[in-house]
């Protein structure tokens, strides 16, 4: 009886370790994520996929397609535009596209034209104009539509954040930190500035192995100040309120990080506020960035896919607790980051 009860106690033990691994070791959370052998993408556990929503836009010489998780504030726009067949051998030019009177990247494709813009999460519920036009053989052609925006109903917390020294508001006065951010806003400006081809491919991937939003994005929050007199003596300030411009994650520390969509690193550094700290550009004005990562395993010029390990989860820079926070800048404007899953991308 005792070897019995010996040997299934093995087995259990056997199927722990197992279970616990397929949780937390890098081959198991790969498979978790994303399916790169089949190209399709994998919910990570707490992640429920949410479906797209289409508006079709139909005329005598081309029609229009716009795909986004929901119309709301906050949110990634997809655009794909496809020219009748009969016009392809003529000349189309100046094709252009404005949404909200502002113009956005249209990129030329071999099936016609795709573009991804913002709905700023400023941007006034109600109708807004989208304006697609373009010429053929010298001859003007413009068509308006009007697309209904919805409200964001973005969360406000009134608890008080406190990072401990760096909620110390001379602590970064510094010159060693005055230099670090100095530089930081440097690299950063360089980096954002960029302005190159769109490198987004078909496939796309959360970021993190399993999903559990600590922080949503576009949240209010309120940030704890304090200053310390000359006896030493911490001296609370008047609280700061800030716009939460991305998402934050839960993880542990170690745990994997991954590239959302393609494209090439043009920032890996650390930073004062983000900590270690990773921007991506994918082409059109789009950037991904990472923050308060523990380690980072890309540089600044290396090309990475939808899907790559890219750094770890940490909490360095201006962090209560490990965890990921992931941003998304559409052209100037900050979105979800996680509303571009939800898109059927042609590559």
């Amino acid at each position: 009886m005792i070897k019995i009860k010996f040997k299934y106690s093995l087995v259990l033990i056997a199927v722990v370790l197992f279970l616990f691994s397929g949780c937390y070791s890098n081959n198991i959370i790969k498979k978790s994520y994303f399916n790169l052998h089949k190209k399709k993408f994998i919910a990570p556990v707490g992640y429920d996929k949410k479906k797209f929503t289409k508006i079709f836009f139909k005329e005598s010489n081309f029609s229009m397609n716009l795909y986004a998780e929901n119309f709301k504030q906050g949110n990634l726009v997809y655009a794909e535009i496809f020219f009748d067949k009969l016009l392809l051998e003529k000349e189309i030019t100046n094709v252009e596209l404005f949404f909200n009177n502002k113009k956005v990247n249209l990129f030329k494709k071999r099936w016609g034209y795709r573009s991804f813009f913002a709905i700023s999460p400023k941007a006034k519920i109600g109708k807004k104009s989208l304006i697609f036009n373009y010429d053929i053989s010298g001859k003007n052609y413009k068509k308006e539509y009007f697309v209904n925006i919805f409200n964001g109903n973005f969360p406000v917390f009134k608890s008080p954040l406190f990072f401990g020294k760096r909620s110390n508001v001379n602590y970064a006065k510094k010159p060693e930190i005055l230099k670090l951010i100095s530089e930081s806003r440097k690299d950063k400006k360089e980096a954002f500035s960029s302005n190159t081809e769109d490198k987004i491919g078909q496939n796309v991937s959360h970021p993190r192995n399993r999903h559990f939003i600590t922080s949503p994005f576009w949240a209010k929050r309120v940030y704890f100040r304090y200053k310390k007199n000359r006896k030493g003596k911490k001296v609370r300030l008047k609280n700061k309120v800030k716009i939460h411009r991305g998402i934050d994650l839960r993880g542990r520390t170690g745990e994997p990080v991954y590239s959302i969509i393609s494209g090439k690193v043009v920032m890996s550094r650390f930073t004062f506020y983000g900590g270690n700290m990773i921007i991506i550009d994918h082409g059109g004005k789009i950037f991904s960035y990472f923050m308060h990562l523990d380690k980072r395993f890309v540089q600044k010029g290396d090309t990475v896919y939808a899907g790559d390990k890219i750094a770890n989860v940490g909490s360095t820079g201006r962090s209560t607790a490990p965890h990921l926070h992931v941003s998304l800048l559409v052209n100037g404007i900050q979105v979800n980051p996680l509303s571009i899953l939800s898109l059927p991308i042609r590559n």
